[in-house]
């Protein structure tokens, strides 16, 4: 193949894709260790009006730790240099100067539409797709699984095979973790990306219309509906926190709060916080899902943990606090203890 032609923020490979996405990459490690020349990831595409993905600000070719890919997609990588070489400076600067530095976030393991084609993204099975159907196949360990099924194959027959498919473990056993975890999540996906045929689907297999259980999950606090707020410590009980959320503030209930420095010797009678339009809160009941009536009855938004950490880490929320009058926006925007432990425990949710 020949290398594709770049001018400017186009690349021609067959047709001309405009350049969406550029992230650094390598550096420093906040671990210690060996520094690593950056890297300058560039991704171009020309089917971004026609993907779900896009409209949420995300692309399944954004470096993170799955194993996305998007055929309608190319990637692009320019080795750099570290920060002892001169020209690190200037290498950095020509691309954190670009107009979509940093553009797109991760997109996670989710289901979406992207130019006519449903990715399908979920382990344990995969799709093989033929001519003019879609065959549910065992999964493979030396092969990416992910699948690109073309809109009008992609029936309520196939969402049903793939619900009611049967995975089996390398050493023998039926795989239960596919039915009680997997097959809801993609059933709640459905419902989120493409809710016409979620409700095509359903009319036609009523006994897959169970309520979906979004506890655990991420949503902005703004799009959620009046409820109880509560955030809980997973080490340190006393840090627990409870909120009322009436659709515009937080109104303190109970629960730690950080000092105050007029005085050293008090009780919180009532407190009241506004919080921010990036403010994120995890689902503690399902009551929560539905919209919040006082924000022009927006729908609640779920995120997931791969685009809630990326966010949290362009706003800042993933450092420690800065010192007096920070701290209580920092905890409503994100828990502090044992956040990465609870991304890994909710990877798939």
């Amino acid at each position: 193949k020949s290398l594709p032609i770049r001018r400017d923020n186009v690349i021609e490979i067959g047709e001309k894709q405009e350049l969406i996405h550029v992230g650094l990459y390598g550096g420093k490690s906040i671990f210690g260790g060996k520094e690593t020349p950056l890297e300058a990831s560039k991704i171009y595409c020309n089917k971004y009006d026609d993907c779900s993905y896009f409209k949420q600000g995300q692309c399944l070719m954004v470096r993170d730790m799955t194993s996305n890919y998007c055929k309608f997609g190319h990637v692009t990588t320019e080795k750099g240099y570290t920060s002892r070489a001169k020209k690190y400076h200037e290498f950095r600067s020509m691309h954190t100067s670009s107009e979509v530095y940093n553009r797109l976030k991760s997109a996670g393991r989710k289901m979406g539409v992207v130019n006519g084609h449903v990715y399908f993204p979920y382990p344990y099975v995969r799709l093989e797709v033929l001519e003019a159907s879609v065959n549910v196949c065992e999964s493979s360990l030396f092969s990416n699984d992910n699948a690109f099924i073309p809109l009008n194959l992609f029936t309520t027959e196939l969402i049903e095979r793939i619900a009611n498919y049967v995975p089996y473990a390398l050493m023998g056993g039926v795989i239960e973790s596919y039915r009680k975890e997997i097959v809801p999540l993609f059933l709640s996906h459905l419902k989120e990306v493409m809710p016409e045929k979620y409700a095509e689907y359903i009319e036609k297999y009523p006994n897959r219309a169970e309520k979906i259980n979004y506890v655990g999950r991420k949503a902005f606090l703004h799009t959620v509906a009046p409820s109880i707020v509560k955030y809980k410590s997973n080490r340190y009980p006393g840090f627990n926190e409870e909120w009322e959320w009436d659709g515009l503030y937080l109104n303190y209930i109970a629960g730690y709060v950080s000092k105050v420095n007029v005085t050293k010797d008090y009780d919180v009678v009532e407190m009241k916080l506004k919080p921010s339009s990036t403010s994120i809160i995890e689902i503690s009941s399902n009551d929560q899902i539905g919209g919040n009536p006082l924000d022009k009855g927006m729908k609640t938004e779920i995120w997931s943990p791969e685009r809630l950490a990326a966010h949290l880490k362009e706003i800042g929320a993933d450092k420690p606090p800065a010192p007096k009058g920070s701290e209580l926006q920092y905890e409503i925007t994100a828990p502090r203890k044992g956040y990465f432990e609870q991304i890994l425990e909710t990877w798939w949710r």
